[in-house]
């Protein structure tokens, strides 16, 4: 219970700093945890190495800001938490199904196709 009440904790802590450099060392440590064993009681309880738990949150946050902003790719590379805007596309790719600018432009299109359907009669 105790060990629980640790990760979630640190759940919110890493949902408020997903876009830090962060890793399972430093988070571990400041709940009193070892590594591994945080690591152990974080698969447990969310199903998702620290990781992947992580750039879950990372790209759920990029997806948002390439659906939402104008803003640049490598831009939202950096401002998800991503530090290497290869590794972003590919893992983006690995996660979402294709790169950055093809999901960017197809929500583009998705939104031109709505407004011509909604414009017809």
């Amino acid at each position: 219970e105790r060990h629980n009440d640790a990760i979630k904790g640190a759940i919110r802590y890493i949902e408020e700093n997903f876009t830090q450099d962060l890793n399972i060392d430093t988070v571990a440590k400041m709940f009193l945890l070892s590594p591994s064993f945080f690591g152990y009681l974080f698969k447990n309880l969310t199903s998702k190495t620290f990781k992947e738990y992580i750039t879950g949150l990372r790209i759920a946050k990029a997806s948002e800001m390439l659906k939402n902003t104008d803003e640049l790719i490598i831009n939202i590379c950096y401002e998800s938490g991503f530090n290497n805007v290869n590794h972003f596309n590919r893992i983006f790719k690995q996660i979402i199904g294709m790169t950055p600018g093809q999901y960017r432009k197809n929500i583009w299109m998705e939104t031109v196709n709505k407004q011509v359907e909604n414009a017809k009669i």
